[in-house]
């Protein structure tokens, strides 16, 4: 976790527990590495300064019934289509069962402490109730690119610098759906922004599956052959969509040399690209030749024929596709079947086994042991720090615990794509897995694009936990577990999923919070052109995102003010998301009484000076966000 606070706000002026800053230090590696980046590195000034990240983890609703269907399946974007849907806007759920050990009645009205303890986030009361607003006369979208300095916070990051605590940071995911190709692979790119990154705050990075798709062009998750990375010629190149192993393993030397952790994807559900097989008078693309792999190097020759998966998915074209299956029963698990006790509970969480390609067989122990020999093998060789496991709502729950347990041990990262807005069903997968992955917070992504489809009419204090939408509930009560984001590679690509407008307010808001580990959309930072604004929040949320959580009870139909009290070195912080008209907050009180306070999101020159009570009123730009903090 991040920066735990001691406890409640204490009354205006009195001191806050300070939380230690957590960093890995390394000098050996750090002086080894200075010449990774480019230029000469001052190590022995500089490797102290590593930001830590001020969020912990928190949480809310999300689409209550929203649709299970898993757009993880980026795999099937070759000729497959996707066999299900998207998730929409449902009725809300109530949430599932709070952790054990959560304390139901710890209610605070304005301010409540941050909890060290995953179980120990209480709720918060909700504000009274006020009328949504109509959309004011506004352009569409909140942010507008500053490129001035700003006053932030500390220096920027050292490059190379020490790898901070690993859930304290931010992550980037460091690829969208089909971008341009050009002369530089997108690993060389990469590579090049290794610095930046990490001087901008990004602490890891998830890339997109570096394996052999089933054709030249294929992003990765129509997967072919895992044991190619890039150096084999199959599938009509010798390169994967991203680049040569080369440059792979020389982007993530690089990506370690500046400090930043390296999260691979990992496509495990099915395979694609296979030749036709005929057995039993049934024929599919089922058997997979890796000749021209195997002819180089022997090793890994596990073989993959119809004996292997359950069934796979045919296309006569991108929207008439269906199942061919031979397997008795037809499937690892079904909502349908009763012979597998587990079957209520997968059944009852949306869950199903046949998405798309040829779907692995997970009950045959073999497979599962070829599965985990891989990601041992891939681990090893790539020098991974964590994973990002792919359409994990249609992979069999027993093996993804197994594969946790002897893979990714205890000393890596993971986190799995469970495509569902209902954080009461993410609360309960996270028992599937032993605990031993995040999840993606699908629950609050659906809370965010509520507000953003509102366009000025979302009731902005549903953003706070405990509020009667239960988007934030699985960041409130599993901060531990969850890593919250805006957009990404599946959601962008979909009308009824993307967050189009409001899309800094939402950064903002998960770069702010005390709680989940927050990821920056390549898309968003650089072809979006948002990194400027978003470095600025990122430097805020390092500097001042320290000490007791302050959620306001003074947010309305426009206005969502919460923040951080600060502690003994830290001064603590004010966030304003305004998706109104309005050009300023007035607050009554807050956990800054009589202090001058200036804005560091680059969007206020002025002074503030609060009352004796902490109140005054903060200019705040016309559906936009500012961050203020003591002078």
């Amino acid at each position: 976790m991040s920066r735990a606070s001691g406890g409640a706000v204490e009354p205006a002026g009195s001191e806050t527990g300070q939380r230690p800053l957590l960093a890995f230090s390394a000098w050996f590696i750090l002086s080894s590495l200075v010449g990774a980046c480019g230029g000469t590195t001052d190590v022995g000034r500089d490797a102290d300064i590593a930001p830590v990240d001020a969020a912990n983890r928190d949480g809310t609703s999300a689409d209550a019934g929203a649709d299970d269907a898993d757009s993880d399946s980026d795999a099937a974007m070759t000729d497959a289509a996707k066999t299900d849907g998207r998730p929409t806007d449902a009725a809300l759920v109530d949430g599932g069962p709070r952790d054990a050990g959560a304390d139901d009645d710890a209610l605070r009205d304005v301010v409540f402490a941050e909890a060290r303890d995953v179980d120990a986030v209480p709720p918060v009361v909700d504000a009274s109730s006020m009328d949504v607003r109509p959309p004011p006369d506004a352009p569409p979208v909140d942010v507008v690119v500053d490129t001035t300095t700003g006053d932030g916070g500390p220096p920027p990051s050292p490059c190379p610098a020490p790898f901070p605590d690993e859930t304290s940071g931010v992550m980037m995911q460091a690829f969208y759906w089909d971008p341009p190709a050009g002369a530089t692979s997108w690993w060389k790119t990469l590579e090049g922004r290794a610095c930046e990154l990490r001087k901008s705050g990004i602490t890891a990075i998830w890339i997109p599956p570096p394996t052999k798709g089933s054709s030249a062009t294929d992003m990765g998750y129509g997967i072919f052959d895992r044991y190619d990375l890039g150096q084999y010629n199959q599938k009509g190149a010798i390169a994967t969509r991203w680049g040569t192993r080369a440059e792979l393993e020389s982007m993530i030397a690089a990506m370690h040399g500046a400090g930043i952790r390296v999260y691979a994807d990992m496509v495990m559900n099915h395979m694609m690209g296979g030749t036709n097989e005929t057995w039993s008078g049934t024929t599919a693309p089922t058997s997979f030749d890796f000749s021209a792999r195997l002819g180089v190097d022997p090793a890994h020759a596990y073989v993959w024929d119809h004996t292997k998966f359950s069934g796979c998915q045919t296309c006569v074209s991108t929207n008439n596709c269906s199942f061919r299956t031979w397997m008795s029963p037809q499937w690892d698990f079904d909502p349908t079947y009763t012979s597998d006790p587990n079957s209520g509970t997968y059944g009852s969480l949306g869950m199903y086994d046949g998405l798309n390609g040829c779907e692995i067989r997970f009950t045959i122990d073999a497979n599962q042991q070829e599965l985990i020999a891989w990601g041992k093998w891939l681990t090893d060789t790539l020098k991974l720090d964590g994973y990002r496991i792919d359409t994990g709502k249609h992979i069999y729950p027993p093996f993804l615990s197994r594969w946790f347990h002897e893979v990714k041990g205890t000393s890596r990262f993971a986190v799995t794509e469970f495509y569902d807005g209902n954080p009461a069903h993410l609360a309960t997968v996270i028992d599937l897995y032993a605990r031993q992955s995040h999840l993606f917070d699908f629950a609050l992504h659906f809370l965010l694009q509520r507000m953003s489809a509102g366009n000025g009419g979302f009731d902005m204090r549903n953003l706070r936990f405990g509020s009667s939408d239960d988007g934030s509930r699985f960041l409130e009560q599993h901060p531990a577990f969850a890593v919250t984001f805006v957009d990404n590679h599946d959601t962008d690509r979909d009308a009824n999923t993307r967050i189009a407008n409001f899309k800094m307010l939402a950064y903002t808001y998960i770069l702010t919070r005390s709680s989940g580990y927050p990821v920056v959309f390549h898309k968003d930072y650089y072809e979006g052109m948002l990194g400027p604004a978003i470095d600025k929040v990122i430097a805020a949320r390092n500097a001042h995102g320290f000490g007791a959580v302050y959620d306001s009870n003074e947010s309305d139909g426009d206005f969502y003010v919460s923040g951080r009290a600060g502690d003994a070195t830290h001064k603590g912080m004010l966030v304003f998301l305004n998706d109104g008209g309005g050009t300023s907050k007035t607050l009554t009180s807050s956990p800054f009484p009589n202090l001058p306070m200036r804005d560091v999101s680059g969007t206020s020159t002025a002074t503030v000076t609060t009352n004796a009570q902490g109140g005054g009123s903060f200019p705040v730009p016309a559906r936009g966000h500012a961050i203020w903090v003591p002078n």
